[in-house]
């Protein structure tokens, strides 16, 4: 099954009826099996009037594609899936390049640690 997640800045939504881990981690935001169904309950939940989709270009646009620890967890249907999706952006003219980010190996820790106080101080 397909599922569609949005990521809304922070405050797009209200939190209401949310228990909360962390205020400053947490997100609400619609999961949905399409992306117009995403689209439709952002609308909703954030109390904006709807506006019809957009079909726009994509030429010009430029995508990084981030390798070591944000690709090493895709498990291979995933990873093969991406790559279809990278290849069909290209060919309708997106920027593609790779990048590295360093220090990843600090972020999981970081985030448990963060994670680990904001329990502790919340609940």
């Amino acid at each position: 099954m397909e599922l569609n997640k949005i990521k809304p800045a922070a405050g797009s939504i209200p939190p209401a009826g949310v228990i909360p881990l962390s205020s400053s981690l947490d997100y609400v935001g619609p999961l949905t099996r399409t992306v117009d169904d995403a689209r439709l309950l952002f609308a909703v939940l954030a109390g904006r009037p709807d506006a019809p989709a957009r079909t726009t270009t994509l030429a010009g646009l430029r995508v990084v594609r981030l390798d070591g620890y944000f690709a090493a967890p895709l498990q291979t249907a995933v990873r093969t899936a991406f790559t279809a999706a990278l290849r069909k952006l290209a060919q309708a003219g997106v920027s593609i390049r790779d990048a590295h980010v360093a220090e990843t190996a600090r972020i999981a820790p970081t985030y448990v640690n963060i994670v680990d106080y904001i329990i502790r101080i919340t609940h």
